[in-house]
């Protein structure tokens, strides 16, 4: 069985920044969909374009080979937005099965597409 989490990260930019971001996302995206998960979509809103990734129930474990290969694809995203003036921008958000487990990472000036939301259900 294992630890499970949900996780989701979007990379986007305004739409006249969108082709160099496509050409990075095609060039480096790390995985396979069709072996390793995490589903890859593109979305659009009326100013930005960007890529949605995101898996749902999978083991999240910083050992694994598919966790590495995200936080190093993640790792060269970021990199290319310091120093450099892109118009790019990330959000991520990892929600694990213990009530305190949530990661939350994105750049300062995003816009906040991602957002957590917290309630209790109840059978009774």
């Amino acid at each position: 069985m294992g630890y499970r989490s949900d996780v989701v990260a979007l990379l986007y930019a305004p739409k006249d920044g969108f082709s160099s971001l496509k050409l990075f996302i095609d060039e480096h995206f790390p995985f396979d969909k069709e072996r390793e998960g995490f589903n890859l979509t593109m979305f659009e809103t009326e100013d930005l374009k960007g890529f949605k990734m995101e898996e749902s129930d999978i083991k999240w474990y910083d050992s694994f080979s598919s966790v590495q290969k995200f936080y190093a694809f993640m790792e060269a995203y970021k990199e290319l937005l310091h120093g450099v003036p892109m118009p790019w921008h990330y959000e991520f958000i990892r929600i694990g099965e213990e009530t305190d487990d949530i990661e939350v990472a994105q750049n300062p000036d995003c816009y906040y597409l991602l957002a957590i939301s917290r309630s209790i259900e109840s059978e009774v």
